[in-house]
């Protein structure tokens, strides 16, 4: 049948061939199959994700929350053993009771008028088996590392150096992270359990360092003088980038010399010295300044500088000056001073006290502003207004010292002596050693210069940045620091062993002052015949009895006409001055409720009044013949009560015995206690990790393990519906022409 030409075919029927038929029940069969498969895994393991491509999504929350599970377990398994360690370590401090218990008992014996030369002799044998013990105790190993020695675990820590203890270890603690936020100490230093380190002289004033802006390298491009050169390519550096740090001459005439800048002319390029050089520059001679740049980090006593933009206005046109990835303050001055170059407007440099910035403004006027909510500019110290032509000189950034701080910049720029035959002289016990400071130049030269005198003396910058600190690696003996020559030194490092930053304990070679007395210690009469009562009790240094006799109320309310210092003649005497109205009395020193201070300290004297008025009287005491500053150690203590035994001295026998009783019961007692707390609060993160495991672990079984109940019905249909499938498909695939027919 056709209509209007077109054939007719049914819309109702539609054909299909075999081909078909066969690939379409296959493809039901192996999707069937795939499911039966994947169910028959998924109930063999126990896991709905046994392939991430199941669920990406909740793949990668698994693998998230399993990084952490493991990470969580790593740290039980590494806290776990820091814990082992801590426990053994107490356990092992309580053997140092028994120690100093029987040293304290040997001390009481050999104390009594009983005890002869001879039995303190065979006790002082005694000690020594006891320092050996005690330092066996010390060098305790935990799995095949060494407790107390800090970062070097590797090598016994302690050792016996002749009649000291000499410690080889370190101060510094391995941090183990308890959190993102928090860590605790994993080890134990002897610092802070055997008073290792702890002989140490400090700088008493901040050394004050000056800011640099780095060195350079360069040719005189116009010479003529031995006072200074020019060096175009200087230009624009800044001004006074280069003042206090030394140049040396590289070739030429002055080849091998060294001379302090004195003043840099950023217009010129002009370079001026202190002092001059033996010969006239000439062009193409070269040179080195030597010097690091200050880093941003080491300004504002250790607080650093924000990161961020400042914008300067000069009149004209405002730039900002990105300083987000500025490190040093030649950053700061190469970043102002680039922005501006093709205008000529601004000029940034060091101002002339040489603690902070300057910036310039030849024309308009200037503004620093801070952009964002920064504080980037305040921190520089140049956020400021000012007039036209003026300049902003900035602030002292109170720049800390680092190892790289040339020692021309300390003391405000002033530097210390390093002038020929200058230098410190370190005492450790028997041995000394001169160091010449003529050829250093940076706190790490002077830092190497002590480390290498081999006599156990170390320093480092100190903690708060301020100066540094020169400490005694030995455990026993005393350590001083002196002059060498006429030279100012020590003095100008704020380390030279003074009498008024001696302990009392370090007086009258290490036998100390008597402190024990209550109430009052000792009476000055006035030549006005006033009194006053005098009780240092609390004193630690000879300036604290100073600062107590200068402050006593009594001397207030008298208009205070007695003054204490310590002799300035000779720097080794307690002074006492006396101004009161002469009323013919004797000034003098009287002790009182039977103290030893007085004469401790060698001002138990009469000073005889002479006949007629008098201005003042001056009382100078004798040498108080200062030891030096010694270990607060355990071992310390048991080094002197031996050294006592052996010269037979009752007193210092009893001296020792109280120090071992109250230095040992602090040491054990302190040790245990530090590591308790640390245990405590590495056993409170162990106890949260494992709660935060245990509820990731939950987590991660609702996302990736399987609901065997519901996967089992599922395997059970799809068992039923490959059986029926497979069914239909024998009855549709065996058709042939004859079932048509």
């Amino acid at each position: 049948m056709t209509v209007n030409g077109t054939p007719y075919i049914s819309g109702g029927m539609t054909r299909t061939t075999g081909t078909q038929s066969r690939n379409t029940i296959l493809s039901n069969i192996r999707r069937t199959n795939n499911a039966i498969m994947l169910l028959q895994e998924q109930l063999s393991t126990g896991r709905r994700l046994v392939r991430p491509s199941i669920d990406p999504v909740d793949a990668n929350a698994v693998m998230k929350y399993e990084s952490h599970i493991k990470n969580a377990e790593q740290f039980q398994r590494s806290s776990g053993r820091v814990l082992n360690k801590f426990n053994y370590a107490a356990s092992v401090l309580e053997n140092l009771t028994k120690v100093t218990n029987s040293a304290r008992e040997i001390g009481l014996q050999q104390a009594s008028d009983t005890s002869s030369a001879q039995t303190r002799s065979l006790a002082a044998q005694s000690v020594s088996e006891l320092i050996q013990e005690a330092m066996d105790i010390a060098n305790t190993m935990y799995e095949g590392k060494f407790i107390f020695g800090g970062s070097l675990a590797n090598e016994a820590p302690f050792e016996l150096s002749g009649n000291s203890v000499l410690y080889k270890g370190d101060a510094r603690e391995i941090d183990m992270n308890i959190s993102t936020t928090s860590s605790v100490p994993s080890n134990m230093p002897g610092t802070e359990l055997f008073g290792a380190l702890t002989a140490a002289i400090e700088s008493n004033a901040d050394l004050d360092a000056n800011i640099t802006y780095g060195g350079a390298f360069g040719a005189v491009t116009a010479g003529g003088a031995s006072g200074q050169f020019i060096d175009t390519a200087l230009i624009g550096k800044g001004q006074n980038v280069f003042e206090g740090l030394e140049a040396t001459a590289l070739t030429g005439a002055n080849a091998g010399e060294k001379r302090v800048i004195s003043g840099f002319n950023n217009v010129t390029g002009t370079v001026t010295f202190a002092s001059a050089f033996t010969n006239n520059f000439a062009a193409t001679d070269t040179y080195e300044i030597k010097g690091a740049s200050t880093r941003l980090a080491d300004l504002n006593n250790g607080d650093g500088v924000s990161a961020g933009s400042i914008e300067i206005f000069d009149g004209t046109r405002t730039i900002a000056i990105d300083l987000q990835t500025a490190n040093t303050i030649a950053d700061v001055v190469d970043r102002i001073n680039g922005a501006f170059s093709a205008f000529g407007t601004i000029s940034a440099g060091i101002n002339a006290a040489g603690n902070g910035l300057l910036v310039d403004s030849t024309s308009g006027t200037l503004t620093i502003e801070e952009t964002g909510g920064g504080r980037t500019a305040s921190m520089l110290g140049i956020e400021k207004t000012v007039a036209a032509g003026g300049q902003k000189v900035g602030t002292d950034l109170d720049a800390q010292i680092s190892l790289f701080t040339p020692l021309t910049l300390l003391n405000a720029g002033a530097g210390i002596d390093r002038s020929a035959g200058s230098g410190i002289r370190i005492v450790n016990g028997d041995q000394q050693k001169d160091i010449d400071v003529t050829g250093l130049y940076t706190v790490k030269d002077l830092v190497n210069a002590i480390e290498q005198t081999g006599i156990n003396a170390s320093a480092e910058v100190a903690q708060d940045g301020k100066g540094i600190s020169v400490f005694s690696r030995l455990i026993g003996d005393r350590l001083k620091i002196e002059e060498t020559g006429a030279g100012s030194t020590a003095q100008d490092l704020g380390i030279l062993y003074t009498l008024d930053r001696a302990k009392l304990s370090d007086l009258n070679n290490g036998a100390g002052v008597d402190t024990s007395i209550e109430g009052n210690d000792f009476r000055v009469t006035l030549m006005s015949g006033s009194t006053i009562d005098i009780d240092i009790n609390g004193a630690e240094t000879v300036q604290d009895v100073i600062d107590i006799i200068n402050n006593n109320s009594q001397n207030i309310s008298l208009g205070s006409p007695l003054l204490a210092q310590v002799d300035p003649a000779t720097g080794d005497k307690i002074q006492l001055l006396d101004t009161s109205a002469d009323a013919n009395s004797d000034f003098k020193v009287e002790t009182l409720n039977g103290s030893l201070a007085a004469e401790d300290l060698g001002i138990l004297q009469t000073i005889v009044n002479p006949p007629g008025a008098d201005v003042s009287l001056t009382l100078t005491g004798r040498d108080l013949l200062r030891a030096g500053v010694e270990a607060d150690s355990i071992f310390t203590s048991l080094i002197k009560l031996r050294k006592a035994l052996e010269a037979n001295d009752t007193g210092g026998i009893q001296n020792a015995n109280a120090n071992i009783e109250y230095v040992g019961d602090r040491d054990v007692l302190e040790g245990i206690a530090v590591i308790g707390s640390r245990a405590s609060r590495l056993e409170m993160a162990n106890t949260r990790s494992e709660e935060e495991a245990a509820q990731l672990d939950v987590l991660v079984s609702s996302l990736r393990d399987i609901d065997v109940a519901e996967a089992a019905t599922a395997f059970q249909l799809e068992q039923i519906i490959l059986q029926a499938s497979l069914s239909a498909a024998s009855r549709i695939l065996q058709l042939n022409l004859i079932n048509f027919l």
